[in-house]
């Protein structure tokens, strides 16, 4: 969930920065704007308007976000280990500080 929280920070951050009311919902909506129609964090960092500054203060924990993938929720139990976990979790309370 963490790199939810992450995916959907960076869609507010970039409808801030376009001065947009809302992301893109339908097909419609999209069209033209295929590229941001992603759950890619590094795609989306891209087209936030924070790149910099993220990549500047909150690299490490960028590190680990940018390597989520969506698949990921669909892990057996025990999978990850509780400090991995953490570690997540810490790092996206971190990311969201800056987005």
């Amino acid at each position: 969930m963490c790199g939810y929280a992450v995916e959907i920070a960076l869609k507010a951050r970039m409808c801030r920065t376009l001065k947009w009311a809302g992301f893109p919902e339908s097909t419609q909506d999209f069209k033209g704007l295929q590229s941001i129609r992603t759950h890619d964090l590094d795609v989306l960092l891209k087209f936030s308007g924070r790149e910099a500054q993220v990549k500047a203060k909150r690299m490490t924990e960028w590190a680990v976000m940018a390597d989520w993938k969506p698949e990921t929720r669909y892990q057996s139990v025990g999978h990850s280990t509780k400090q991995q976990a953490d570690n997540m979790v810490t790092n996206a309370k971190r990311l969201l500080e800056v987005l």
